[in-house]
């Protein structure tokens, strides 16, 4: 046999060369069109792999406006105090007598007053912190990605210009980003484009 006059010690052999080419002419011809041509029977014969449910798209958050709250010189004081127990019980953004619209209104009746603006920046920063936490839970449950989008909405209703909120915005847009193409991935995957 021809292949046997080669020497060992002078490099590859030519058995080895022909056995390697055969193996790979073998996996080329494996992989030829087929994703082509039989993907699409494959993936209707196939149940879904993975399942893309409604938690898992990025969920719209209407606007956030702060509900109203009439400040007056005879409520000044009160409203302020209900405002920095809203904010030591981490009750941000929900109603009225949450920590974020009583201070929005208190700054309204006292643009000027620095306990006023050191509680409300207490209080966006109390919710940065709420909007990361959720983000950071999102592998584990999707749903809290509407928990950081309610964060940004009011963020960026009472702070916008915020160093911090725009950081927090940005961090937000990348998860959406993320979870639309992890959603995307999916629909290929499930239907055999791989």
């Amino acid at each position: 046999c021809p292949l046997s006059l080669i020497s060992p010690g002078r490099g590859p052999s030519l058995r080895a060369l022909m056995w390697t080419s055969v193996v790979a002419l073998g996996v080329l011809a494996g992989c030829g069109d087929r994703a082509g041509q039989d993907a699409p029977a494959e993936a209707a014969a196939r149940k879904p792999i993975v399942t893309v449910s409604a938690d898992q798209a990025v969920s719209p958050v209407p606007p956030w406006r702060a509900p109203a709250v009439a400040v007056d010189e005879d409520n000044a004081a009160e409203l302020r105090k209900r405002a920095e127990a809203a904010l030591a019980e981490g009750r941000l953004h929900a109603d009225a007598d949450s920590a974020i619209p009583l201070f929005v209104a208190l700054r309204a009746f006292a643009p000027t007053d620095r306990r006023v603006a050191a509680g409300l920046d207490r209080a966006i920063a109390l919710l940065l912190v709420q909007g990361d936490a959720a983000l950071k839970r999102i592998d584990e449950d999707p749903l809290s990605l509407r928990q950081a989008h309610e964060a940004a909405a009011v963020a960026r209703a009472v702070a916008p210009e915020h160093r911090k909120v725009e950081a927090y915005l940005e961090r937000v847009d990348r998860a959406d980003q993320a979870q639309e193409a992890d959603r995307l991935g999916e629909e290929d995957l499930n239907a055999g484009r791989i």
